[in-house]
């Protein structure tokens, strides 16, 4: 998020007075805590070859963690 105060000018300069310097408005960036994030899965990937060309095999695929959990959001549940 962002602070922001803003300021005016109370008195005009008269007479040969100096200009007010500075600006009216003033920004600052911050941040409280951190936002919760749950984990999210990417695609699983295509089923691989079977590990066997006869009887009983073992074909394979898997997936990434395109983005891990932050603050209080929930970790990915299940296998890569």
């Amino acid at each position: 998020g962002q602070h922001f105060r803003n300021r005016v000018i109370e008195v005009q300069r008269q007479e040969g007075g100096k200009m007010c310097s500075g600006r009216p408005l003033e920004t600052k960036e911050c941040k409280i805590q951190e936002c919760d994030v749950d984990c999210r899965w990417g695609n699983w990937t295509e089923w691989g070859n079977c590990s066997m060309d006869c009887g009983d095999g073992i074909q394979e695929r898997n997936r990434i963690v395109v983005e891990e959990a932050k603050a209080n959001g929930a970790s990915c549940q299940g296998f890569a």
